[in-house]
């Protein structure tokens, strides 16, 4: 488990940030602005203005995933599916790793980096699987390829947030972890068992042109936090500046 003094750090690192795990609050890039977006806006307004970090309120499901995330990577560990060091962005570091760009106040926290010869070989992101969402994607029934496409569709914003703070690195993975879960008692396997995990690996190549469509998004978001313009009237802002390009 993370200890207090990290996660405190980290949380004001990220202060007035707009980050990866949130990136999909700012709505379709190229599409309508709507209130999502505006509540996000005005929560990192305040941030800058007040210089205090948001502190998280986890949901279950959230919380279920920060405690099992390093039992994911020990299975992912143990799976030997990768070829190199896999290393926690929290646990193995004296500060938990929060990566801004250079070109706006926005950045990412990767869960695990892949590491050869200690350098960076790609990024690992771990979701664990609460819900009925477990049965269609653990299901042998259901082709890996179909459970690949809506995972990618279910968490690109995430993933290219992540790539975004990380442009020399080609490769992400995504691990779907099944956690073991205190309340289910008829749950006896190890946290280890094969399994719990399935691994989705994609290519800086498959998301296209969403690189650039979420990075005019982020840093015209950036821009307008500090504008002094009303937050409210952002689609009107929006609207003008897809004119003018």
């Amino acid at each position: 488990m993370i200890n207090e003094e990290k996660r405190e750090r980290w949380l004001q690192a990220r202060i007035g940030y707009i980050t990866a795990s949130e990136l999909e609050k700012l709505g379709e890039p190229g599409k309508k602005i709507g209130k999502t977006t505006q509540s996000y806006l005005y929560e990192i307004q305040k941030q800058r203005l007040w210089g205090v970090p948001e502190d998280p309120v986890y949901s279950r499901p959230m919380s279920i995933g920060i405690e099992n995330e390093p039992l994911a990577l020990e299975w992912l560990r143990e799976s030997n599916q990768l070829i190199g060091d896999i290393v926690s962005c929290s646990d193995d570091y004296d500060d938990i790793i929060f990566k801004p760009v250079d070109w706006a106040r926005f950045g990412s926290s990767p869960d695990s980096f892949l590491m050869i010869g200690g350098n960076i070989k790609a990024l690992i992101e771990v979701k664990c699987v609460v819900g009925v969402e477990k049965n269609w994607l653990f299901s042998p029934t259901v082709p890996y390829q179909k459970k690949r496409a809506s995972v990618f569709e279910q968490h690109c914003h995430q993933l290219t947030g992540e790539l975004l703070s990380y442009p020399e690195i080609e490769t992400i993975y995504l691990l779907k972890y099944l956690p073991q879960i205190d309340e289910n008692r008829f749950d006896m396997d190890s946290p280890l068992h094969p399994r719990r995990g399935i691994l989705f690996e994609y290519s800086r190549l498959e998301f296209g042109t969403m690189f650039m469509k979420s990075q005019r998004r982020i840093e015209f978001c950036d821009k307008f936090i500090d504008s002094g313009n009303d937050i409210d009237e952002i689609e009107v802002y929006r609207l003008l500046e897809d004119k003018e390009i």
